[in-house]
């Protein structure tokens, strides 16, 4: 799919510079690099990349991603289906099996704020809401994160894509997480 997109992209836009991040970007880079038909291909944190790179070619002068950047622009959909946001980025553990340590080095806590900014933006665009990190239990921030929610009675359900690492998952946090709404939960 990535190779169709690239030839499609060519073939549009022949004369502009074809950016390649993301997993596949990370996780096989040189097979990247050689095969997509990408001018550039960026691994890892691609926006912090990517950044970078429009600042040295003059398109924007900030080289610094904020917080409250991570999320998507979700006003470009006329319909939402769903909804997705992240509390956090990266995973403390490093488990063999795993690749988030390749492709997000570190943990960082994105702060409450900016969550709660997000979740404020489907209300009414769309019910469901699925939580992307990769660590949401270990986030220290989420027990106030999920109070804020609850205070707000907001008309979401919460679902969490990726499993969650059982031992962080304890009597309180289960409470705020039903009160809060979580209908789907993988552990």
């Amino acid at each position: 799919g990535v190779f169709d997109a690239i030839r499609a992209l060519r073939t549009a836009f022949a004369k502009e510079t074809i950016i390649l991040g993301g997993i596949y970007a990370s996780l096989c880079t040189k097979h990247a690099q050689e095969k997509s038909g990408a001018d550039i291909v960026l691994q890892g944190r691609a926006e912090e990349h990517l950044t970078k790179l429009l600042a040295d070619k003059g398109y924007v002068r900030q080289t610094e991603i904020k917080p409250e950047q991570y999320s998507p622009d979700f006003s470009l959909y006329e319909n939402l289906a769903y909804g997705v946001v992240l509390t956090s980025r990266g995973c403390p553990f490093e488990c063999t099996y795993c690749a988030t340590k390749v492709l997000c080095p570190g943990f960082q806590v994105i702060p409450s704020e900016y969550v709660i900014e997000q979740l404020s933006y489907f209300e009414g665009k769309t019910r469901d809401i699925a939580f992307f990190d990769d660590a949401l239990l270990h986030n220290s921030e989420l027990p106030t994160l999920l109070d804020k929610i609850i205070q707000r009675k907001w008309n979401l359900q919460f679902h969490t894509s990726n499993g969650l690492h059982c031992r962080f998952l304890h009597p309180v946090i289960a409470k705020q997480m039903y009160q809060a709404n979580f209908k789907t939960m993988y552990l």
